[in-house]
């Protein structure tokens, strides 16, 4: 069937004294159970392989789940000095497994976190704090200035917003400040009781 998957299965096996073959079989997709890479690290300690290759005779479907296989076996063939045969792989494998390694990573490209100068720190702390202070002082003063006008009788108010402050913070807010000293009783009886 067409959409049936079959279990994908891995075979390691040595040929020779130091070729290592890899046979791969079944569906290699990710969403199915697929094989350990654990015989190919075995391969490899158990004797020197100069050389890794691959069986695809049976290989059914595959995805990213081969993908991430074979570059696994890569990597591990350029940590051991070995010969990756890539001629049996699937053509498209071999595509992406070319272009995976066409341009390599720069290392002196990659910019470390530079740790900025003393200088340098102590002046973007200076600044970002100078605009706290300096609205802090604008703040003081403007009250200052406004009680002074209120000292020599030149203050501008509004006797209306003072009566409409006071009736917003007495009787307005009763409900609000009933309210909460019930929620405040009720959790001290809460407290009281579990002691």
């Amino acid at each position: 069937m067409d959409g049936e998957i079959t279990n994908a299965r891995l075979a390691v096996q040595r040929i020779g004294n130091d070729l290592l073959q890899v046979g791969l079989a079944g569906d290699w997709i990710t969403r199915s159970h697929l094989p350990s890479f654990d015989p190919v690290d075995k391969g490899f300690a158990a004797g020197r392989v100069k050389a890794l290759e691959f069986e695809t005779a049976s290989l059914g479907r595959w995805n990213s789940g081969l993908m991430t296989f074979i570059l696994k076996c890569y990597d591990l063939c350029k940590q051991s000095n070995a010969e990756f045969r890539a001629q049996t792989l699937p053509a498209g494998v071999a595509k992406l497994l070319k272009l995976s390694q066409a341009v390599p990573e720069k290392k002196d490209a990659a910019r470390g976190a530079e740790k900025p100068l003393f200088f340098q720190r102590l002046g973007q702390a200076v600044v970002t704090r100078s605009g706290g202070v300096m609205a802090a002082l604008t703040f003081v003063g403007d009250n200052i200035l406004a009680f002074l006008k209120l000292l020599r009788a030149k203050a501008q108010f509004r006797w209306a917003d003072a009566l409409l402050v006071m009736q917003e913070c007495g009787p307005r807010a009763l409900g609000s400040v009933a309210l909460i000293k019930k929620l405040i009783g009720l959790i001290l009886a809460i407290i009281g009781a579990t002691q």
